[in-house]
C-alpha cells in the first residue's frame, strides 16, 4: 500500500473517532485509562487494523502500547460487539465518519 495512502487512511479513522467521540489528540494519545479515552482508542486500534496498519505501528501510534496490549484492545471491542449492540453501533456510526471523509 501506498504510504500516502495508509497516511490519509489512518488519519481519517482518528479524525472519525476523535470527533465521535468528542476528545482532542492529546486526550486519545495521552497514557490516561479513563473508561471513556480507553474505550475509543481500542475502537481505533481496530478501525487503524482494517486499514492495512501493523499492530506494532498501532501501538506507537497509540502512545507508545506494545503488540500484545494492541491485541487485547481490538479483541475487547470484537468481544463486546456481540454483547453489546451500543458498541456494536458505535462501529457503525464510526465506520460512515471514516467513509464520508
Amino acid at each position: 500500500m501506498d504510504t500516502n495512502s495508509q497516511k490519509a487512511k489512518m488519519a481519517k479513522c482518528v479524525n472519525a473517532v476523535l470527533e465521535y467521540f468528542d476528545l482532542s489528540k492529546n486526550q486519545l494519545f495521552a497514557h490516561r485509562r479513563y473508561r471513556n479515552i480507553v474505550y475509543a482508542r481500542h475502537i481505533l486500534m481496530c478501525f487503524l487494523y482494517d486499514v492495512g496498519i501493523t499492530k506494532v505501528e498501532i501501538g506507537r501510534i497509540c502512545g507508545g502500547l506494545d503488540h500484545a496490549t494492541v491485541c487485547k484492545g481490538m479483541e475487547r471491542i470484537k468481544g463486546l460487539c456481540d454483547v453489546y449492540p451500543e458498541v456494536k453501533n458505535d462501529m457503525e456510526v464510526i465506520r460512515k465518519l471514516i467513509d464520508e471523509r
